[in-house]
């Protein structure tokens, strides 16, 4: 049996988490029992629609729904 081998994690960026992607997210709510309010799947397939980067969408996603206050 062969062991599968796998990159270390580089040590000069430490992680602040991950980031997990549209489809993984959508099977962890489904498991969960969530479903997310139909304005934000419109939102989502608005931002898909006009293929905005990453920034672009954070900004358009504050401009919908405000800014999130981290209270940590």
């Amino acid at each position: 049996m062969t062991r599968k081998t796998t990159a270390p994690m580089s040590p000069a960026r430490p992680s602040d988490g991950f980031v997990l992607g549209a489809e993984r997210f959508d099977k962890i709510a489904a498991v969960e029992g969530l479903k997310p309010p139909a304005s934000l799947i419109r939102t989502f397939a608005e931002m898909d629609r006009r293929d905005l980067s990453a920034e672009e969408r954070i900004a358009h996603l504050k401009a919908v729904y405000g800014a999130f206050r981290d209270d940590r």
